[in-house]
């Protein structure tokens, strides 16, 4: 295992090959195991990996793309709800999930079956923080 990632009840990784394993409980408590990884694609990031209550995304490794599943139920359903736009990395929370743009770091949320929506922040840059939050630092030199 790269990466663990934990939402719900359930607990997902993506190994070093990029397959994934899921396990857990659903919403009525009963046993999620890992079945739905035959379903899933094998190019994913360990480290691109949110799990939402009865859903799961992760990142692709060719492009960084974004790909999604339901988790519980019969069937495993794959959908893409950002086709085409590439993330840094991905949060999930409830049935709900975040991710950065890479091309503009704008945040896109979106939940199963709903269309993602850009959230209207001010732009956020990954960078390095301190203490005092008027100093940026980007490698050696300030901002």
């Amino acid at each position: 295992m790269t990466y663990l990632a934990v939402g719900g009840s359930r607990a997902c990784t993506v190994l070093a090959s990029g397959a994934t394993l899921c396990s857990g409980t659903d919403d009525i408590g009963t046993a999620v195991n890992a079945s739905v990884a035959g379903a899933l694609p094998r190019d994913l990031f360990g480290y691109g990996l949110a799990i939402g209550d009865s859903h799961a995304c992760a990142l692709r490794r060719p492009n960084h793309t974004m790909v999604c599943w339901s988790l519980g139920g019969p069937t495993t359903t794959l959908y893409e709800p950002a086709l085409g736009i590439s993330f840094q990395f991905l949060i999930a929370g409830g049935n709900f999930t975040c991710g950065v743009a890479s091309s503009d770091y704008n945040v896109y949320c979106w939940s199963t079956g709903v269309d993602v929506t850009p959230v209207p922040l001010p732009k956020i840059r990954p960078d390095v923080y301190v203490s005092d939050v008027s100093v940026c630092r980007r490698g050696h030199q300030l901002l």
